[in-house]
């Protein structure tokens, strides 16, 4: 179907950016009000608001790797066809990274994206393997943040 096709694509330009480590390249997926939000039990677990934040979060997540290799499994858009471009879409995906410490982590995970005008302006990343996730990022330098809500509770 077309608009399956339409959205792989555009799903693999974000995964692209995963892969080559850039931060600066995923920054025009994201309107100035963007909202990441990660599960409790990672050391990123929260809300990081605004592009500068959610840049800044992408750029020390991305310094604790050497590589990254992004597989897309699925995508589930509700609305594909929006002309406002306002959607939900659900991509399950999974990735290896390899840290600088030499720790691999084999992570899959569901992303929520809420859509807006073709630009992402909510995520929230649900890991298969939460403390996976914890130990690969246990050193990780996070940014400063504003002060967050908490975050969506872990699925069962």
């Amino acid at each position: 179907m077309l608009a399956d096709w339409v959205w792989r694509r555009q799903v693999a330009k974000v995964h692209a950016a995963f892969e080559a480590l850039d931060a600066d390249r995923l920054v025009q997926f994201w309107p100035d009000d963007v909202v990441v939000e990660f599960q409790p039990g990672t050391p990123m677990a929260g809300e990081w608001r605004g592009r500068a934040e959610v840049t800044a979060l992408f750029r020390a997540l991305f310094a604790q790797n050497v590589s990254l290799r992004a597989t897309l499994h699925h995508v589930a858009v509700q609305r594909p066809w929006s002309p406002t471009g306002t959607c939900t879409a659900l991509v399950e995906w999974s990735a290896v990274e390899r840290g600088r410490d030499g720790h691999t982590l084999d992570v899959r995970l569901v992303s929520v994206a809420e859509l807006r005008h073709w630009k992402t302006v909510r995520t929230r990343d649900f890991f298969f393997d939460v403390p996976g996730v914890a130990a690969h990022f246990a050193t990780v330098d996070l940014p400063p943040r504003q002060a967050t809500a908490p975050a969506t509770p872990t699925a069962a």
